[in-house]
């Protein structure tokens, strides 16, 4: 099965190397840490140690912009801008929605690629996290 999702408006499509777009590459969850809060209760030696379940969920998406070399810096740097600025609804493979997610981390995994017919591939990675 091919692997789709979206990010606010923005869609990325089962994966189509001829074709200048947006395309879904790999989703998963990312660790979250669980959430810890140590106390020292008086007149007991040691810490007390409570869990308190997990602090945040996190998703790592990665995907491919496939076009010229314009298109794909354009397709990078209006994503960042609008992924930066607000809450996101991640919906997954499973069409599952997740609602208030921030970019945490947006990187570049290799450099541009030119695959033929004036087109270049780039492949990112991103990591959102979920609030509650």
């Amino acid at each position: 099965m091919a692997t789709t999702f979206s990010v606010g408006s923005t869609a990325f499509a089962a994966l189509d190397s001829g074709v200048a777009g947006r395309y879904a590459l790999w989703w998963r969850p990312a660790a979250s840490k669980l959430f810890l809060k140590r106390f020292h209760p008086p007149g007991v030696d040691g810490n007390l140690i409570v869990r308190g379940g997990r602090e945040s969920q996190g998703y790592e998406l990665t995907f491919r912009y496939i076009g010229s070399e314009s298109v794909v810096t354009g397709y990078f740097d209006t994503d960042e801008a609008a992924w930066v600025a607000a809450e996101q609804t991640l919906t997954g493979p499973d069409y599952a929605t997740h609602t208030r997610c921030n970019l945490t981390d947006m990187v570049i995994v290799s450099p541009p690629m030119g695959v033929g017919g004036g087109l270049l591939i780039l492949d990112v990675k991103t990591t959102f996290m979920r609030d509650g």
